[in-house]
């Protein structure tokens, strides 16, 4: 008897993965997901959107851990030259503890909100791929400026505006995330594009929530 139900079960078994992936919900057209940690995209977000929008107008919820991997063994974190971050790691030096001595954190989620050309709001929330290594973005449930964007972001990271890891890389970082954007030269505060407009007539440009908005690091 077992003899014949063996087949019977190896059988049901690729039904059985077949079932299960039919069963696997495919993400919705207004998310886009990347394989660069959360703050790269974040900045590469923001580049498209001031490219292709009307205005980018806030940051908001802006969240970040500290990164455990890189404390000492004597209960301590490195500053900038005593440890280093691989090419798209997800840490990275934020300036929240002071621009003499930026601390390595982990970017968990951020918003950033414009205007579209025809005068549409729309956010971008940017935060980990919860399903493995990388970010998501999502344009609260608007496919149309996703699919408008999506070019633009990957190849702004594709592309960086500064080599790993240099010193105008960490800069250009600092000043990105800094929650005193006004303090910082060369940081823009609300942005306004009055360039011709590039999207199609149906797409409209978006803002950004929670912290005064910033220039794209340059």
């Amino acid at each position: 008897m077992r003899r014949n139900l063996f087949p019977m079960v190896l059988a049901l078994v690729p039904l059985t993965g077949a079932a299960i992936l039919r069963l696997m919900a495919e993400p919705p057209p207004s998310v886009l997901a990347f394989p660069k940690p959360t703050h790269r995209v974040a900045v590469a977000v923001e580049a498209a959107m001031r490219a292709e929008l009307a205005s980018v107008t806030r940051f908001g919820n802006l969240s970040f851990s500290q990164d455990m991997r890189f404390m000492t063994g004597a209960g301590k974190f490195p500053t900038v030259g005593e440890a280093t971050i691989p090419e798209d790691d997800p840490a990275f030096w934020n300036g929240i503890g002071g621009a003499t001595r930026p601390t390595l954190m982990r970017l968990q989620g951020m918003d950033i909100e414009g205007i579209t050309r025809d005068g549409r709001s729309v956010k971008a929330t940017i935060k980990p791929d919860p399903f493995g290594d990388g970010s998501v973005v999502e344009f609260d449930g608007d496919s149309e400026i996703a699919r408008a964007l999506s070019g633009k972001i990957a190849d702004r990271l594709a592309h960086p505006a500064h080599r790993h890891e240099s010193p105008e890389d960490r800069a250009a970082l600092t000043a990105f995330f800094s929650p005193n954007p006004a303090t910082i030269p060369g940081v823009a505060q609300p942005f306004t594009n009055n360039a011709p407009a590039k999207l199609d007539p149906a797409v409209s440009p978006a803002a950004s929530p929670g912290v005064d908005p910033e220039e794209e690091p340059r």
